[in-house]
């Protein structure tokens, strides 16, 4: 049997039906298999304009940053309901509130049905990740929001006392939890949504001192201020 032709290049060939074999995954060039991002609007013509894609893509991680109180969960809120607009509730959002700011006149004054969608308040990080990355494995999930990374509290801080230190907990987490939601998003076609805060480096006498808390392993990301 030959060689299945793939790049033309007879020695790369080789090793692709080699790696296929060995590993049972398709190895190929993008071209033929490529199609544009699926994308559902933002609700704003600018904001859509300003993501390059038209769009909130379906299957990425996506974090908003800002400072306090500019609207952060609003806007994600908006989104899910362009989602549902999309989409409708075949797969329904789930919202994991984490700062349990989110009230039910909110979430019916911008258009949700809010017994066509999941809520949760989990009291640590490790609690609020695993959720979403079960509800992100389950096929009836879509979109799940993340409000917020910033109000992230790990087990062992919570049990820790006041004074008590602890080095990049969060993070570890994070970090483990990103590698796994990042193939959730492509594997299942689920959009994720992220909140975070901006903090202010201290002693930054060059460049923008602006940070967020943790950073997300993220595929899209944008700045909100007043």
């Amino acid at each position: 049997m030959g060689i299945k032709k793939v790049t033309g290049i007879k020695e790369v060939d080789s090793i692709v039906a080699a790696l296929n074999s060995d590993f049972k995954k398709d190895i190929f060039t993008l071209g033929p298999r490529y199609s544009s991002a699926e994308v559902f609007t933002s609700g704003s013509l600018a904001l859509d304009a300003v993501l390059g894609i038209g769009g909130v893509p379906k299957d990425k991680i996506v974090e908003i940053y800002g400072e306090e109180s500019v609207g952060k969960t609003s806007l994600i809120l908006q989104f899910i309901k362009q989602y549902v607009e999309k989409y409708g509730y075949g797969r329904i959002p789930a919202f994991i509130d984490l700062e349990r700011t989110t009230g039910l006149d909110l979430i019916k004054g911008i258009g949700l049905d809010p017994d066509r969608m999941l809520f949760c308040y989990p009291d640590t990080a490790e609690e609020a990740f695993q959720t979403a990355i079960n509800l992100g494995l389950s096929t009836g999930i879509g979109l799940v929001a993340f409000d917020s990374v910033d109000a992230a509290q790990t087990e062992a801080d919570v049990n820790r006392n006041i004074g008590d230190t602890s080095v990049a907990e969060l993070p570890r987490i994070m970090a483990k939890s990103m590698r796994k939601i990042s193939k959730i998003c492509v594997d299942k076609e689920v959009c994720y949504l992220f909140a975070n805060q901006i903090r202010m480096k201290i002693g930054v006498m060059y460049g923008d001192p602006r940070t967020v808390c943790v950073t997300p392993d993220t595929m899209v990301e944008f700045y909100v201020e007043e």
